[in-house]
């Protein structure tokens, strides 16, 4: 498995300008590209898949995030535990609300060090970066300012996968 995935976000706002993927899954080959012109409403890009690109276009009703500018996004928000946050999605060619459920909190050891930690779970509609339609992410954002995620855990269909934070600098 080879995938490369690239988002443009707003540095203010953590809206998205664009995104770029290129999956290689075994024999399985896809590339996207989408622009978001929030001057026209609109989106545009392209996926290929096989054969020739086909190209994709649709209409904004404000703006949107991608997968990944998505938890960007998150991160800036206030977060309650019981308390969603409700985000607007293009994922190729959907539009759709995704909402990220708050579930508690808990204290996280990684290689990295300790961190008192809020969980938190995208609940999607359709395939993710990070996940397969009808499997479940959760995310651990430290409970400070920064809320940087130190753990990351997705079902897969052999299992699941994880991911842990190694070691970090703050300026």
């Amino acid at each position: 498995m080879r995938d490369v995935n690239y988002s443009w976000l707003d540095a203010e706002t953590f809206y998205s300008l664009g995104y770029t993927q290129s999956l290689r899954e075994g024999n399985y080959k896809r590339d996207e590209w989408i622009t978001f012109d929030y001057d026209t409403n609109t989106y545009y890009g392209e996926i290929q898949k096989k054969g020739d690109p086909r190209e994709i276009s649709g209409v904004l009703t404000g703006p949107v995030l991608d997968m990944l500018t998505s938890l960007y996004y998150v991160r800036s928000q206030p977060l309650h535990v019981g308390q969603d946050v409700i985000l607007d999605i293009v994922n190729r060619e959907e539009k759709y609300p995704m909402v990220v459920k708050v579930l508690g909190k808990e204290t996280v050891k990684t290689q990295a060090g300790k961190f008192k930690c809020i969980v938190v779970e995208p609940q999607f509609r359709g395939e993710g970066i990070f996940v397969a339609k009808g499997k479940s992410l959760k995310v651990w954002l430290t409970d400070d300012k920064y809320k940087m995620p130190v753990k990351m855990k997705t079902e897969v269909f052999i299992g699941s996968v994880s991911a842990e934070l190694l070691e970090y600098k703050r300026n």
